[in-house]
């Protein structure tokens, strides 16, 4: 159990400080966008590989009996669509290669925020 926490936090937490401004543009500055690109889904895709291999190692614990079971995907999902479309209409700080233009032009890695 303790391995399949470890393996959720890195992949969680792997997002955080690789999409952080101060740390992107270090990074960017001394690798190169591609090789930025390449390193950042390299470490979350073997984040993602440890994250599915600990789950299916961790033991079965049930929480719940059948009837209450059917209904926890609808409620959940609703949010998830939600959340989704969200990240899809708003500007999102943590997409990957965001500074790239749909023109293929780079734009400038860092903007103000219009709060």
């Amino acid at each position: 159990m303790a391995n399949l926490a470890l393996a959720v936090l890195a992949f969680v937490g792997g997002h955080f400080p690789l999409s952080s401004a101060p740390v992107r543009i270090a990074l960017v500055t001394r690798v190169g966008e591609r090789a930025f690109t390449g390193i950042y889904s390299a470490l979350i895709l073997a984040a993602l590989v440890w994250m599915v291999a600990a789950f299916r190692a961790a033991p079965f614990i049930p929480l719940w009996s059948a009837p209450v079971e059917h209904m926890i995907p609808v409620i959940v999902m609703s949010f998830a669509c939600l959340l989704f479309v969200g990240s899809l209409t708003v500007h999102n700080p943590t997409m990957v290669m965001q500074s790239v233009a749909a023109s293929g032009n780079p734009a400038p890695l860092v903007e103000k925020c219009r709060c």
